[in-house]
């Protein structure tokens, strides 16, 4: 993660870490999930929908990404900057919260569309290289259910020196 967010967020150290399934080294070789299975509705409520402005009022769903503090939502850097290299505004991305099935508006009463305050992307970020491949979208308010049923996702604390800490683990991925 990275530092110097601003006052909207306590900073954290960088660390520049990335996980890559397989052994590809750019986005359009990287290997995708094949053979996944529906996940338990509501069992993962820290993963959040980024949607994309599509048109007037209309959003779309276009990456994921993880709630790390009621409004503080970790994703990819990838899908926070334009192919021109900025980086998207914030009244072009919506987070949606509690969003089991992305087309029914109905499922949850937890379920929400938040406006987005901030983006910040890493830095760092090399789209050549794919490294430090984060972003950080700062919600302008808290989602509905926080510290109920909306959860926030636990980030290991490894150290530097602990990086290989799980080299060969199984993994558990959920997203759209």
């Amino acid at each position: 993660l990275f530092a110097t967010l601003s006052d909207e967020v306590e900073p954290l150290e960088a660390q520049g870490v990335i996980a890559y399934s397989g052994t590809s080294n750019t986005l359009e070789e990287a290997p995708r999930i094949i053979g996944g299975k529906p996940g338990v509705p509501f069992a993962r409520t820290f993963i959040v929908a980024v949607l994309g402005h599509r048109e007037k009022d209309s959003f779309e769903h276009f990456c994921g990404g993880s709630l790390i503090a009621p409004r503080v939502v970790l994703t990819a850097a990838h899908c926070m900057v334009k192919d021109n290299g900025n980086t998207k505004k914030a009244k072009e991305v919506m987070a949606g919260v509690h969003m089991y099935d992305l087309e029914d508006k109905t499922e949850h009463e937890c379920r929400a569309e938040i406006e987005v305050k901030t983006i910040h992307v890493h830095p760092q970020w090399d789209p050549q290289s794919v490294t430090h491949d984060v972003a950080l979208l700062i919600l302008a308010r808290d989602p509905l259910c926080i510290g109920g049923s909306t959860k926030l996702i636990k980030i290991d604390s490894a150290s530097s020196n602990q990086k290989d800490k799980w080299k060969g683990e199984a993994v558990r991925v959920a997203g759209w």
